[in-house]
């Protein structure tokens, strides 16, 4: 579990996010980023991708509720990696709109496991 549970950040001119230090090795085997449930984004460290989130989506396949599921988090799921010098993923433009994120992003660890993404005028 990471000891920083929020960051800020600005976006580069190209869509990158980078990432701190401290967190980095939890993104080595990649990242996944996905819509929120609300208006923002979900970046998992993609083993937690693989080990906690795919099963919860992997239902019956007559469930109405699996089904919302998997098109809110399959709407748009971008599977990513950190550069190799800056350790930076690049945020795809429909994500940012989705969530309404221009330059500045604000995240919050979600129970040590994944980040939400917003914009600074988004936090609650």
């Amino acid at each position: 579990m990471s000891t920083v549970d929020y960051f800020e950040r600005k976006l580069d001119d190209k869509r990158r996010l980078t990432i701190p230090t401290e967190l980095r090795a939890s993104f080595a085997h990649g990242a996944v980023l996905t819509r929120g449930f609300g208006k923002y984004l979900h970046l998992y460290p993609t083993d937690i991708w693989d080990n906690l989130v795919e099963p919860k989506l992997d239902g019956d396949l007559l469930d109405e509720r699996v089904a919302d599921l998997n098109v809110q988090f399959r709407m748009g799921k971008v599977d990513t990696q950190l550069d190799g010098k800056q350790g930076r993923i690049t945020l795809e433009q429909h994500l940012l709109d989705y969530a309404g994120i221009s330059r500045d992003v604000v995240a919050v660890s979600v129970g040590g496991r994944y980040w939400r993404l917003m914009a600074p005028d988004e936090v609650k």
